[in-house]
């Protein structure tokens, strides 16, 4: 299966989430509502990417519906918050480490705002001024004695 763009990621989740709600594959229409598509040919571009990819099939005998494979949920890893049971997915070809956790930050800090996710490696090596999660969960650059959970080696911000 070849990678996958964020928008393409986008498409994919929402076939899958409509699929798990009722049962049977969204519209052309349905999908472009979802994402803010305002033409349903960029809509059926994504379908015919994730399609060539190997992420979706299409039926035969209706044009529109759509069929996710059990292999969809393979291609993701899943990586907990530190402070909570709760979790996230992402392509493995993005991230594939099980030394992974991540941190919602709870003030600003440089280019890191409140509300972002922070990835934080653990057992990462560090180097001094690396960005790094302490102990105390405030988020520093590396200084020789500090005690710390994990490297910030990725961000994620909603937009």
């Amino acid at each position: 299966m070849g990678k996958l763009t964020v928008k393409q990621i986008k498409v994919l989740d929402v076939i899958k989430k409509y699929i798990a709600k009722y049962g049977y594959s969204p519209s052309i229409r349905e999908i472009c509502k979802e994402i803010n598509l305002s033409s349903s040919a960029s809509a059926y571009k994504y379908v015919n990417v994730l399609e060539s990819k190997g992420y979706i099939k299409k039926d035969e005998n209706k044009k529109i519906k759509l069929l996710v494979p059990n292999e969809y949920e393979n291609n993701f890893t899943e990586i907990f918050f530190l402070d909570s049971s709760m979790s996230l997915k992402f392509p493995k070809d993005m991230i594939d480490d099980n030394n992974l956790v991540l941190f919602k930050s709870i003030c600003n800090f440089e280019n890191i705002l409140k509300g972002d996710i922070l990835i934080i490696k653990r057992y990462a090596k560090v180097n001094e001024n690396d960005l790094v999660l302490l102990d105390d969960f405030s988020i520093s650059h590396y200084k020789n004695k500090d005690n710390f959970i994990g490297k910030v080696i990725m961000l994620y911000r909603k937009i």
